[in-house]
């Protein structure tokens, strides 16, 4: 009777041990689903739908408001779901590695400006392979819309982005993962699976050696010095990456 008692609290014991990767999966899962539903799925459904194939050209401010307002949706919403997930396991801001300090947005601003100059290489590898990008044309509505968009996609793509990203990726599922993996374990796939749901959201498929990257050194960063900093250093890369896509300059 003892060795049963014993073999079913080991079983439970090991069940209570693999609960927060299955959390952190299936809220990777979930992350990726939201997106492309309200940021891919639905807006080209009324674009369609206001806009039919060949009987009118879509605007440009039709298109900006496409790509803004649900990655705004999406974004905030994320935030929400994965606060309520963060709740419910019982994790604080310093339980997913949030260290507020000067220092730490000083150390992850530095990082980020390092990794930009370092994704050139990943960047040269990605243009062998995939051959030359046309990423202009993809931001020409930032350009013909209005001013209103450029101060609205800065708003959403470098500043809020990176903030709800690190959150729930680096915060909320690499913290998930290492409390039942190694924590190499966890930056590295939760690396692969964030690079994995840019290439499904943004089909980004010509930016695959980039993301990977990039995201690798962002887990590194928040494994090493927290989350906070890791934030700094993804607004970094997505303020510079913003910035070229509003002046026409190829960049990440």
């Amino acid at each position: 009777m003892p060795c049963v008692i014993s073999t079913v609290d080991a079983k439970d014991a090991a069940s209570a041990r693999r609960s927060p990767a299955r959390r952190a999966l299936s809220a990777a899962v979930l992350w990726v689903v939201v997106e492309v539903c309200v940021r891919t799925a639905v807006p080209a459904l009324l674009l369609e739908v206001l806009y039919p194939p060949r009987v009118a050209m879509i605007p440009a401010t039709a298109l900006a408001l496409a790509q803004i307002v649900p990655a705004l949706v999406a974004l905030l919403f994320l935030w929400a779901v994965f606060d309520r997930r963060r709740r419910a396991d019982g994790l604080s801001l310093w339980d997913l590695g949030y260290r507020f300090s000067a220092r730490s947005a000083v150390v992850g601003g530095v990082c980020g400006a390092l990794l930009l100059v370092a994704l050139a290489l990943p960047a040269q590898v990605d243009k062998r392979v995939f051959g030359l990008r046309a990423d202009i044309d993809r931001w020409a509505w930032l350009v013909d819309a209005g001013v209103w968009t450029a101060p609205a996609f800065l708003l959403v793509n470098a500043v809020l982005a990176p903030v709800v990203e690190e959150f729930g990726w680096r915060g909320y599922v690499q913290t998930r993962l290492a409390t039942t993996w190694r924590s190499p374990v966890a930056v590295i796939v939760t690396a692969l699976l964030f690079a994995g749901k840019h290439l499904i959201v943004d089909l980004s498929l010509i930016r695959t050696t980039v993301l990977i990257t990039a995201s690798l050194a962002l887990g590194l960063t928040r494994l090493r010095l927290g989350t906070c900093a890791s934030t700094m250093t993804h607004f970094v890369l997505n303020l510079i990456a913003s910035v070229s896509a509003l002046f026409e300059i190829p960049g990440l």
